[in-house]
């Protein structure tokens, strides 16, 4: 498994191949779509209000990713400690990360993306997911915490990003 960063471009370029997938789902969804009104029987009806609810998720999710795409590439936000700019290592979308959710004794890696944006047999953790909104702007090194689904919180140790892993030397330049 590679353990550099997923590229910009590869990240956009998995993007548009979504978007063009889920574009293709929702114009098949229209061809069989009947306007109100139009169709017979009660399961026509019921097939074409389950039609809409899958054109109305479709759409939603198409402009999410066009907002994406559109979003400045150079937007830097702030970290905790108020600096503004990242420095090498800070996850974000498209990190490769490895963590411990066990001080250490075993490390889990995935890919920081939206889901349907994996690339290969990547495991990936969504930006929007508890873990991964606490992941984001994180540093190797830096422990973290979350609370799940089940509402425990769980701390992980971020042990590398990207290929960079956290030593104790590097504590000492932080």
């Amino acid at each position: 498994m590679s353990t550099e960063h997923t590229s910009p471009d590869a990240v956009e370029h998995a993007i548009r191949c979504r978007l063009d997938d889920l574009k293709a789902q929702r114009a098949e969804a229209l061809a069989n779509y009947s306007p109100p009104g139009s169709c017979g029987d009660a399961a026509d009806r019921c097939a074409n209000v389950e039609l809409a609810i899958t054109i109305e998720d479709l759409q939603a999710r198409i402009t999410e990713l066009e907002l994406m795409l559109q979003a400045p590439k150079s937007i830097r936000q702030p970290r905790r400690n108020g600096r503004k700019s990242r420095p090498a290592g800070t996850i974000e979308v498209g990190s490769r990360v490895q963590v411990s959710f066990d001080g250490g004794r075993t490390c889990e890696t995935f890919v920081v993306l939206p889901h349907e944006l994996a690339l290969g047999d990547d495991e990936v953790v969504t930006p929007n997911s508890p873990l991964g909104q606490a992941l984001q702007g994180a540093l190797p090194g830096d422990r973290i915490s979350y609370r799940a689904a089940n509402r425990t919180t769980i701390t992980v140790d971020v042990v590398a990003v990207d290929g960079q892993e956290f030593t104790a030397q590097s504590a000492k330049s932080a």
